[in-house]
């Protein structure tokens, strides 16, 4: 594929529209495929849309929680992501995924700056 940048802006658009379809229909792991930045931060929008909806209903809200955490911690959203990851652990105490959410947490805690969703600079 060519580079996004070098994309006419009717081909980004299409570009863009493909990636936004995706991130509505299935669960976004890894965000580094998601070049530009644009295209990366339309993923996250659509992605945290999509699981907040469903976040409301599920029966799985643990695993909602998680990749919504997961999906804030890719995208820089620190504190929101901690939020979440005590969430998913809340839903499922006990388990494996609460065991997973907590640790990636408390990996994320140390980056915080107080009262700022930014990451510390070393």
């Amino acid at each position: 594929m060519a580079s996004a940048e070098s994309l006419s802006a009717g081909e980004k658009s299409a570009y863009l529209q493909k990636i936004a379809h995706y991130c509505t229909n299935h669960i976004v792991e890894d965000y580094s495929p998601f070049i530009p930045d644009s295209a990366r931060i339309l993923c996250a929008a659509m992605q945290m849309g999509i699981l907040n909806r469903v976040s409301k209903t599920s029966p799985r809200r643990a695993e909602i929680f998680l990749a919504m955490g997961q999906a804030c911690q890719a995208n820089g959203i620190l504190r929101n992501a901690v939020e979440y990851l005590y969430q998913a652990a809340a839903e499922a105490p006990g388990t494996a995924l609460a065991d997973f959410a907590l640790s990636r947490a408390q990996e994320i805690i140390p980056y915080l700056k107080p009262n700022s969703d930014n990451p510390a600079k070393p």
